[in-house]
């Protein structure tokens, strides 16, 4: 066998040695609020938002039930949220791991957009949620407000 075909036959069996036992961890979602022709809140006290319409929950990490996504893995993880706010009430959602605030966003007028991108490190079993902490979102069948989640590494 030729040096070329020895190097080639081991760079195959490393290839498949690599994808075989170290499968690759696959975690995205996608979800917006439900649809419905009344808006979010206001709410008296601080609310989970539930982003349970959902385009694509892959690994079943985010809860479309109670709004929570669990890390089923250890890695480095983005979120980005967008809602808009409704009439003359603004718009605030924070972002949270676990307990910790990450982030805050604010809407303040009619129809302004409320954000949050945000890059985390998680540990297996770390809880990620958005409240809406005041205000009104508009959802007009459920395009303009949403939650998406991917792992980007471990």
């Amino acid at each position: 066998m030729s040096v070329k075909c020895l190097v080639l036959f081991l760079s195959m069996m490393l290839f498949v040695s690599l994808t075989t036992s170290h499968p690759v961890k696959r975690v995205a979602f996608f979800g917006r609020l439900p649809d419905q022709s009344s808006n979010f809140g206001p709410y008296s006290v601080d609310t989970t938002l539930k982003f349970s319409q959902m385009v694509n929950n892959i690994g079943s990490a985010y809860d479309p039930n109670t709004g929570i996504f669990t890390a089923p893995h250890s890695g480095v993880y983005m979120f980005n949220i967008h809602v808009i706010s409704s009439y003359e009430k603004g718009a605030v959602i924070t972002l949270f791991n676990n307990s910790r605030i990450i982030a805050t966003g604010y809407g303040q007028t009619l129809h302004d957009t409320a954000s949050i991108t945000a890059v985390l490190n998680l540990n297996i079993g770390d809880k990620v949620r958005v409240d809406l902490l005041k205000g009104h979102i508009i959802d007009n069948d459920g395009i303009y407000s949403s939650f998406t989640g991917v792992m980007l590494y471990e």
